[in-house]
């Protein structure tokens, strides 16, 4: 049996000249579980003049040192580490802009999202033995 698994992906197109006090956004609807895995895309023509970064809530998420930013040219940047979503609305933000730049830029990120029992399969089972040992009085 195959476990479908919500994969997403997402663009972010960036005027040129965009700056970074007026970045563009995508907000990116996902759905609870763990973002086990990413993806982000810089075609060629970018020159590291393009930045990004993905936040949770008005906290930066990727990359882990604000206030750097991601930035390449035709390029692939695995996005690694897990982040829990396990709090609604299981949403994201991606900003991004290019000041400088003389024509638009089209990014691409792909996500996926694990069930946390997948990541974690113990964790059902702690929580069963601590639903039962509360049902028992038990420390």
């Amino acid at each position: 049996m195959m476990l479908k698994l919500p994969d997403y992906n997402f663009t972010l197109i960036i005027p040129a000249d965009t700056r970074k006090d007026t970045p563009e956004e995508v907000e990116m609807k996902l759905v609870k579980g763990i973002i086990a895995s990413g993806q982000l895309q810089f075609p060629a023509g970018c020159h590291g003049m393009v930045n990004i970064a993905i936040y949770d809530s008005k906290q930066q998420l990727y990359p882990a040192n604000p206030p750097e930013t991601y930035h390449g040219d035709d390029m692939r940047i695995p996005l690694v580490g897990i982040h829990e979503l396990d709090k609604p609305p299981y949403k994201l933000k991606m900003k991004g802009w290019s000041p400088g730049t003389s024509y638009q830029h089209t990014i691409q990120l792909a996500i996926s999202v694990l069930p946390a029992e997948v990541v974690s399969p113990y964790k059902v089972i702690e929580d069963f033995v601590a639903i039962l040992k509360k049902m028992l009085r038990l420390p």
